[in-house]
């Protein structure tokens, strides 16, 4: 089975696109990286799952927590690049809309919502 049609990472996308409940997504993600042998800190999922706290952080207004956690989560994704947990997402479009939502959350804008495609 491909790693993105694991029963949480496919509820992940659902729930990030869907109904936005980024805790969810957050858990999900974390339950599902802990069940992958040798899974470390630097592993793909840990993007997803930084993504997710970082959107998290941003819809509660607290900016500074975003910023760190979309920062992390990119330098994740770049490290982790490529990986077969990119194959079914737009991985381009995902990496410009978090550079995109970064100089947003420094511009203290509002929380703007990405979508994994």
């Amino acid at each position: 089975m491909h790693p993105t049609f694991h029963p949480n990472f496919v509820q992940f996308i659902k729930e990030f696109n869907g109904t936005k409940d980024y805790f969810e997504c957050h858990e999900l993600l974390e339950d599902y990286w802990k069940e992958v042998p040798q899974a470390g800190k630097n592993h793909p999922l840990t993007a997803f799952i930084l993504l997710s706290t970082s959107m998290y952080h941003w819809r509660r207004g607290n900016i500074t927590g975003a910023i760190k956690t979309m920062n992390g989560s990119i330098k994740r994704f770049v490290e982790t690049s490529p990986s077969v947990y990119y194959d079914t997402i737009n991985y381009t479009k995902l990496m410009q809309d978090t550079t995109h939502s970064i100089s947003l959350l420094k511009e203290k804008k509002h929380f703007s919502n990405l979508r994994l495609n």
